[in-house]
């Protein structure tokens, strides 16, 4: 049944999501998008590229590594010092890239609730915002994350929030619609690129080590 579903995820996902890797809950799914996203990095021999680009006060879930890229004041503010340093953005492109001018170097990926932050007060985002993203990313060689946990599944009146702009991200993590809320169930869906990085043999420590099931 989980290879039925993968391939059935796989059919509907924006064109390049290929590969799935499942968990049970929205905040699991993040988690492992931006671990897969620093990992991508280090295994391609750039260890220092591990810092991550979020959109303030966006929800990723409450998790201590989502908290950390979506730390909503409303929610979080009482465990900030827990939290991991984040470059946090405002939903703007002269924002965004005016972090990755200074720090494209060092970071890995830019997470971003595709055209509405919900939780944070339902911000619509303006038409080709995702799209500029996507382009910023590709320029300052970073990865681009695409949170769908809310808006996936038709919520935004296409299957994806990231079809409104006809962006395909480097991962997308998508839950709440997968099942209703009947089963604990989410996942993480990626490309190729991203996917062929973790092949190797256990010694060579390119394996991402997870009990999540990786669609080959």
């Amino acid at each position: 049944m989980a290879v039925i579903l993968a391939q059935k995820l796989v059919e509907i996902a924006p064109e390049g999501l290929c590969r799935v890797l499942y968990a049970s809950d929205g905040a699991s799914a993040t988690e492992m998008a931006f671990k897969l996203a620093v990992q991508y990095w280090w295994n391609k021999g750039f260890q220092n590229k591990h810092q991550l680009i979020a959109i303030r006060e966006a929800y990723h879930g409450d998790t201590v590594g989502a908290m950390s890229v979506g730390m909503t004041s409303a929610f979080h503010k009482p465990y900030r010092p827990l939290l991991f340093p984040v470059h946090y953005a405002e939903p703007t492109l002269p924002s965004i890239e005016s972090i990755l001018r200074q720090h494209a170097t060092s970071v890995a990926a830019i997470c971003v609730e595709p055209v509405v932050m919900g939780a944070s007060g339902m911000i619509v985002h303006p038409p080709g915002l995702l799209r500029g993203i996507r382009e910023l990313a590709d320029r300052y060689d970073v990865l681009l994350i695409c949170d769908e946990i809310a808006t996936g599944f038709g919520r935004t009146g296409r299957m994806w929030a990231c079809d409104h702009d006809q962006v395909t991200p480097d991962l997308m993590c998508i839950g709440k619609g997968l099942t209703g809320g009947y089963l604990p169930l989410s996942a993480t869906l990626t490309t190729q690129t991203v996917f062929e990085a973790f092949l190797g043999q256990p010694h060579e420590g390119e394996n991402l080590f997870s009990r999540a099931y990786v669609l080959r």
